[in-house]
């Protein structure tokens, strides 16, 4: 079995506003975990929300996300880990379990070389929360 790689992002945005980052390591990889922190808490909140997705192969696919609307995935506790129940490796799991959406399949977790995966970080309810301190850490695999 090919060793899973840890992938380490950053997220750092401001209220109101929507970035992201694409990952392209050039070869094909298959997405087998995710894991989601926050140095600092992330308050839920009914309309003042922030939403973090990673699409799946097909770029329009949500195969992992973070919604901090109230009732959803609502808040992030500080310094906690949140990571996919089935990641295969590295190490040991984080505090609580956020697995794929149900939409993720084989087939939309696997990248081509000339694929992207993409990660949205969207404050598009109300002013939107700041994610400041949070960090998403992407396992993979190459195939």
């Amino acid at each position: 079995m090919a060793e899973v790689l840890p992938v380490p992002c950053h997220i750092n945005t401001a209220a109101g506003s929507t970035t992201g980052f694409t990952f392209h390591p050039g070869r094909k990889f298959e997405l087998v975990g995710v894991r989601f922190g926050s140095r600092t808490a992330i308050t839920a909140h009914a309309s003042n929300i922030g939403v973090v997705s990673i699409y799946g192969s097909d770029e329009t696919t949500a195969v992992w996300q973070w919604d901090t609307t109230t009732g959803n995935d609502g808040t992030v506790t500080a310094s906690a880990v949140y990571y996919t129940s089935d990641e295969e490796a590295p190490g040991v799991a984080g505090d609580t379990a956020k697995d794929f959406e149900a939409a993720a399949t084989k087939t939309l977790l696997t990248y081509d070389g000339d694929q992207l995966l993409e990660v949205v970080n969207d404050q598009s309810g109300g002013s939107g929360v700041a994610f400041v301190d949070a960090g998403l850490t992407l396992l993979i695999r190459y195939l």
